[in-house]
């Protein structure tokens, strides 16, 4: 989830805790970690509201003054449905960190890329192209 100017350092601050998004489908999930310019961030809950469903408590916990504030600051086309995600930091390691950190990766780890690599090889090679050029 992108969040625009002062809100990143409000999100870091914990000041921000929940978000309205206005999508064609839903692009997070609850239980789910996010990397954010504002830090990790666990979503909590997901679910999609009517713009009557956002009460001016739920537009201050998104950053916002009021409730006409909040939904006027939803972008996106107006057909689309509005989710509302409930979120916090996540304090905890990022996993993904300590694999980077690695210079080598165990006989396991290796089989594993080996096997997702096989297996994209594979759904590439499904896909219908252009017939080889023949002169």
């Amino acid at each position: 989830m992108l969040f625009a100017g002062e809100d990143h350092r409000r999100v870091a601050a914990g000041e921000i805790r929940l978000a309205f998004r206005r999508w064609e489908r839903q692009r997070v999930y609850a239980g789910r970690s996010y990397r954010t310019p504002s830090g990790r961030l666990l979503v909590d809950e997901v679910c999609q509201v009517g713009l009557d469903a956002i009460g001016d408590d739920d537009a201050r916990l998104a950053g916002r003054d009021d409730t006409d504030a909040r939904r006027a600051g939803l972008r996106g086309d107006p057909a689309w449905p509005v989710f509302r995600i409930a979120f916090h930091l996540d304090q905890s390691a990022d996993p993904r960190d300590e694999l980077a950190g690695q210079r080598q990766l165990s006989p396991t780890q290796l089989a594993e890329v080996d096997a997702r690599l096989a297996g994209s090889t594979r759904r590439v090679d499904m896909v219908p192209g252009p017939a080889p050029y023949s002169a």
